[in-house]
């Protein structure tokens, strides 16, 4: 099997692209994206409470009660997208999301 990351050239390639992206645009642009970010899982969580059924569908069959788990995962997505925005709870909702 030939290797496509001959002398870690793609490697080093890719690592100079992801550094570059987030010094350049990312790191500069933080506070928008993450205003961004927040009303979008804002938007989510009210469209587990609009529309359920087309979250409960993908709910996995060995889960119990997914039409509350599917209003539950959408107050979390509500609440933490408004801790996005306020400064001293914005490193949890993150982490929050991430878990």
């Amino acid at each position: 099997m030939v290797s496509i990351f001959r002398a870690g050239t793609i490697n080093h390639t890719l690592v100079v692209m992801i550094t570059e992206l987030f010094s350049n645009i990312i790191q500069p642009n933080k506070p928008t994206l993450k205003g961004i970010f927040a009303v979008c899982m804002i938007v989510a969580g009210i469209t587990h409470f609009v529309a359920p059924n087309t979250y409960v569908k993908i709910v996995p069959p060995q889960l119990p009660y997914p039409e509350a788990l599917v209003y539950i995962s959408g107050f979390f997505e509500i609440l933490g997208g408004i801790a996005l925005l306020v400064p001293f709870l914005s490193q949890a909702a993150a982490w929050g999301f991430v878990l």
